[in-house]
């Protein structure tokens, strides 16, 4: 996993003179409904709603390509939660503006 990290910065920097770095986070939160096929997860309850909230952090874009850091925390919107979840990873965003520009 760090050697596919490593070779897609790499890339990042080989293309960083038209590029920007750093960019303004994103925010978020969203209500979501779990899906009950493999049991009740999260909420205790079943037909709880599943809260989440976000982050997204821009580290480097370039024609409608980011590379974007992430965190999540997901936890039941009412009553107890079993378990809450949280994540922090690293992703790639694609602006289909750019590819229908």
């Amino acid at each position: 996993m760090y050697k596919h990290i490593l070779i897609l910065l790499l890339i990042c920097i080989s293309m960083s003179a038209h590029a920007e770095w750093f960019g303004y986070p994103a925010f978020g939160y969203v209500i979501e409904a779990p899906s009950t096929s493999n049991g009740t997860f999260f909420c205790r309850e079943e037909g709880d709603l599943v809260g989440s909230t976000y982050i997204h952090q821009p580290v480097y874009k370039h024609k409608g390509f980011a590379v974007i850091g992430s965190y999540s925390h997901k936890s039941c919107q009412y009553g107890e939660d079993a378990p809450s979840y949280d994540a922090i990873g690293i992703g790639i965003e694609i602006d289909t503006r750019e590819l229908f520009h």
